[in-house]
């Protein structure tokens, strides 16, 4: 080898780059994970007004009805099937708020 024939040294690589690269996948997963909760948390409480509402809805219009037997030629049969769907109404809202507890409380728990 001659003096201006120089061999290139091997560049060593930095071990902070791959540290530094798995705290970043780090952080983005807990970032993720953050905007997750934030938005399992949202649902939650948007789901929550909504049975609020629909049992204050539910309220109203089940004192409407059970009144409405006191009348002379109530229908029987309209006012058990009215009962009967304004009951599997606020059950399927109550249903749905219940799973977006679940998910919520799953997903808290987890972190």
């Amino acid at each position: 080898m001659e003096a201006g024939d120089e061999v290139p040294m091997a560049l060593q690589e930095d071990d902070n780059s791959e540290e530094a690269y798995d705290v970043d996948e780090e952080m983005l997963k807990a970032e993720e994970k953050r905007l997750q909760i934030s938005s399992l948390e949202w649902e939650l409480r948007e789901s929550q007004r909504h049975v609020i509402q629909s049992c204050v809805n539910f309220h109203d219009m089940a004192c409407d009805l059970y009144n409405s037997a006191d009348t002379n030629g109530f229908d029987r049969v309209h006012y058990a099937k009215k009962w009967r769907n304004l009951l599997n109404e606020i059950v399927d809202i109550q249903k749905g708020a219940l799973i977006k507890a679940t998910e919520f409380v799953n997903a808290i728990e987890g972190s």
